[in-house]
């Protein structure tokens, strides 16, 4: 577990922040809305290295998700993991997309209150076309580069668990601007309050969401409550993924 300056990790996650206050695509028109998202996500660790990942989400305005993949641990904490999702999006919950994706996640360690982690996700989105609001023939691809920093502040354990404080930051940007897709794609800044208890950890808290409408569509800002559950699984005897910070998964 790498060990840094809790003032270097804050001071990126302020800068990341602030992408939330920025008018990425340059639109004056936004809309406000406010959604509940509920999400359950593992890592079944079969040995000290290996893991399968499994996490499902659920939007009630926005989503449907379930994603899966193989996870390869190193002895500093890096973890590197692969695979592939499907969604079913929404206003409608009848559009499908599918998703190969890969990502890096790096932990830091300061001291045994405070940590943090930066990770990078990318993956290929392919939608059901839309023409006029109707699904038709065909899919609409892009690729998508995510990148992620979370701060993580835990406190004296309670007779049911360790109590936490957590923000976050995610940028998601896709590779080029077309009919269906700006650059800027979206950016979800979150706060949470955790409870570690031995495997588990339990979340809720809040996330301010401002997604980008499309060329030629409408902003959303978006308040979004979370609750969140995140499990780690030994299988086999292995030591399974340690609770240095909490799983930050998103679709």
């Amino acid at each position: 577990m790498r060990r840094l300056r809790p003032a270097a990790s804050v001071l990126t996650l302020v800068v990341a922040a602030l992408a939330v206050f920025a008018p990425a695509d340059g639109r004056a028109s936004v809309e406000d809305e406010g959604t509940f998202w509920t999400a359950y996500m593992s890592t079944w660790w079969l040995d000290e290295s290996w893991g399968v990942w499994f996490d499902t989400h659920y939007d009630v305005d926005r989503f449907f998700a379930l994603r899966g993949g193989l996870s390869r641990r190193f002895e500093s904490g890096v973890t590197l993991t692969g695979g592939f999702a499907w969604l079913r999006l929404r206003p409608d919950l009848e559009r499908d997309e599918y998703r190969p994706w890969g990502q890096i996640l790096v932990p830091f360690r300061f001291d045994e209150n405070w940590s943090a982690s930066g990770r990078l996700r990318v993956g290929g989105r392919f939608l059901e076309r839309l023409d006029g609001g109707e699904i038709v023939d065909g899919y609409d691809f892009v690729f998508r580069t995510r990148f992620q920093v979370a701060l993580t502040r835990r406190f004296a354990p309670l007779s049911i668990g360790r109590p936490l404080v957590q923000i976050a930051d995610e940028v998601l940007l896709n590779a080029a601007s077309t009919t269906a897709f700006d650059v800027f794609d979206q950016n979800r800044i979150s706060l949470l309050f955790g409870l570690e208890m031995k495997d588990v950890t339990v979340r809720v808290g809040y996330m301010h969401r401002y997604l980008s409408g499309g060329a030629g569509g409408r902003g959303v800002s978006e308040h979004t409550a979370l609750l969140w559950f995140s499990q780690s699984v030994e299988l086999r005897g292995a030591r399974g993924a340690p609770q240095e910070e909490p799983d930050t998964s998103m679709p």
